[in-house]
């Protein structure tokens, strides 16, 4: 009886195995098959890669003169994933002189070669190679733009044709001779570069890539348009490194305020402190408009302002002033000098660029000196706690914040060398706290955020030597100097783009010995600003962090592509 029992039990087994057997032997084929398909992707995306890259090495060949056209063989497996898309960006080039005439607009299209497998797509661009995938975009190799020592050169090759893949051979073929953008004689465009301004923007679907690739190589101004996929890089001409020219200048803005007592002044730290130099050799510049109002109120030196001036009985301009509005004078003797309707405004490079850069750089703990100063906690870039004083001696350092609380100080001792501090967020003093400079050298204070100094904090250097301390700040932020505070030094942030610089306000018996560069919409409550005539001799930027241009080379050349 167990027999037939026995044998029927082993058929059943059997018969399991078998659909066990089956069934992960179908799974094996389907996850062996998804791992071929990844990996095949793979081999024919660095095959891509490859054979862009040929392209890019060809291209300049048939581009510079060096040969009339050049061919690559395509991989037969994928030859059909290979396309020419002429429209595919553009770069634009302009140069625009220290007057704020332009002297150079030129928009020449970039086109691209393309290979595409799903969503990943690689293309030769503007003498580079970069991957998209997803929503991120990479450089392979870097493109035919080359920047050093003052000298910008553009080869800008633009790939034009119709080929559609399907072929096994691509020709590179020249199109005409190489134009010669820039310089060129018979329009007057001639090297070097004089008080003036190169902007170089290029549209791609890979602009971001092209951004960090124009930070790795300048460490100057990138602004990206993410709705117009676009980036610009801004060089500067190496005399364009303006000096601080008055007490308040603001290149951008609607209307500025002097009132309820304000006096702002001048001294002169290369020969004394305030209390021993107070002179009246100040200027007040602004694009906007000016009210100076209040009995006691005084601007002494002079005004220019691009739009409509107004003097109200009680306040005076000892110096002279120009507009480029209307003007109102009330009350006895509101000007002390000439009366005149020619204005001229600087254009000055904003710092955002710089800021950018210098955080990027000094957040990397394998550059900054954050691990060699006993008074940093490298693990938080903070000062550190349980202290109420902290000094950092000459290096370069990065912070998240810095905030001091009542009575708490900082010293910033720059006696053998100077210091260079990124603040990566606020930048506060609240109540009786002090940031004190010593030695002789430069502090360069770069803020990401906010600046404020509150109720009888300070950020002081001995003797009032403003060009001892600089504060850059972004175009879209904020500064405030209240509650008899003190400021010694230059606040920087003037216009970029939309914004019309950092927005500072000196208020509540607040005193600034030195300059600002941004848009200041009020001064009251008898606050002070008092312009050291020592900063005229200081240039605003350090050009170890700002990419500057003396020569502009610019050529173009078509090159056909066909399978």
């Amino acid at each position: 009886m167990n027999g037939p029992r026995r044998a029927q039990s082993e058929v059943v087994g059997v018969v399991l195995l078998l659909g066990l057997t089956i069934v992960v032997t179908g799974a094996t084929v389907a996850i062996g098959s998804d791992a071929i398909d990844s990996t095949q992707q793979q081999v024919e995306s660095t095959n891509a890669e490859n054979v862009l890259s040929h392209v890019d090495a060809k291209a300049s060949l048939v581009a510079l003169g060096s040969a009339e056209s050049q061919s690559i063989d395509l991989p037969r497996t994928d030859a059909d994933r290979y396309a020419v898309n002429p429209d595919a960006g553009w770069v634009r080039v302009r140069y625009v002189n220290g007057t704020g005439d332009e002297n150079l607009n030129e928009t020449m299209p970039l086109g691209a070669v393309t290979y595409t497998n799903d969503d990943a797509e690689i293309a030769y661009q503007g003498g580079g190679v970069w991957r998209s995938q997803g929503n991120g975009t990479m450089m392979i190799t870097p493109p035919e733009i080359h920047y050093e020592d003052g000298t910008l050169t553009l080869p800008i090759i633009s790939m034009n044709g119709s080929a559609n893949g399907g072929g096994s051979t691509m020709t590179l073929t020249q199109t005409g001779a190489s134009t010669v953008v820039y310089p060129n004689a018979s329009r007057d465009w001639t090297n070097p570069l004089t008080e003036g301004t190169v902007y170089v923007t290029i549209q791609s679907d890979y602009y971001r890539a092209w951004a960090r690739y124009f930070e790795s190589r300048t460490r100057t101004d990138i602004d990206v348009d993410d709705s117009r996929q676009q980036v610009t890089m801004r060089l500067v001409e190496s005399t364009n490194n303006p000096t601080v020219g008055g007490a308040i200048v603001s290149t951008a803005g609607d209307h500025l305020r002097i009132q309820s007592g304000a006096i702002v002044d001048s001294y002169n730290s290369s020969v004394g402190n305030y209390s021993e130099t107070a002179a009246e050799n100040t200027s007040v510049i602004t694009a906007g408009s000016v009210k100076v109002q209040g009995s006691g109120t005084r601007v002494k030196g002079d005004l220019v302002a691009g739009g409509d001036v107004t003097v109200q009985s009680g306040a005076q301009i000892t110096g002279d002033l120009s507009y480029g509005g209307d003007l109102t004078l009330r009350g006895s003797d509101p000007v002390g000098g000439t009366v005149s309707g020619d204005v001229s405004i600087p254009s000055l490079s904003s710092a955002d660029g710089m800021i950018n850069a210098k955080r990027d750089t000094l957040r990397n703990d394998s550059v900054n000196d954050n691990d060699a100063a006993d008074d940093i906690d490298a693990s938080t870039d903070s000062l550190r706690d349980g202290q109420t004083s902290w000094e950092l001696d000459a290096g370069r350092y990065y912070l998240s914040d810095l905030v001091l609380k009542q009575d708490e100080q900082l010293t910033l001792d720059t006696t053998d060398g100077n210091i260079e501090l990124v603040v990566d967020g606020r930048l506060k003093l609240k109540g009786d706290s002090d940031v004190t400079v010593e030695g002789e050298g430069r502090v360069n204070v770069y803020t990401n955020g906010p600046l404020r100094v509150q109720s009888d904090a300070r950020m002081v250097v001995p003797d009032q030597n403003a060009p001892q301390l600089w504060v850059y700040m972004k175009s879209h932020e904020q500064a405030k100097i209240q509650g008899h505070g003190v400021f010694v030094g230059v606040i920087y942030g003037p216009s970029s783009g939309p914004n019309p610089g950092v927005s500072v306000r000196v208020q509540s018996t607040a005193d600034v010995y030195g300059g600002i560069v941004g848009y200041v919409d009020h001064t009251q409550g008898s606050g002070n600003i008092h312009y050291d005539e020592a900063l005229r001799g200081e240039n605003v930027f350090d050009t170890e962090y700002v990419a500057t241009i003396n020569y502009l080379h610019v050529t173009n050349q078509t090159v056909n592509v066909s399978t």
